[in-house]
């Protein structure tokens, strides 16, 4: 399992990365992260966030207890894609 960890400063995305394992030990940055678990067995995934944000946020930010977001759907709508290799 290939892991893409979106991460957010004031609704913003400034970082984007991918990692076999989830190693996250700063409990302050949970907030700050979004996470999409993607099958590493196809090499070339098309993530399209506007198609998955519904599910994405309920799931992980209701995990992460981040603030309401629902306001601020607007700014997943961009599509981006990753190579896994």
């Amino acid at each position: 399992m290939k892991y893409v960890i979106l991460e957010f400063e004031n609704h913003f995305v400034i970082g984007i990365t991918i990692c076999d394992e989830l190693k996250i030990r700063r409990v302050d940055l949970l907030h700050r992260l979004l996470l999409i678990a993607v099958e590493s067995s196809k090499k070339t995934h098309q993530l399209s966030i506007i198609n998955y944000q519904l599910s994405i946020i309920n799931y992980q930010f209701s995990i992460f207890h981040y603030p309401p977001f629902s306001h601020s759907f607007s700014i997943f709508n961009f599509q981006f894609s990753i190579e896994l290799r």
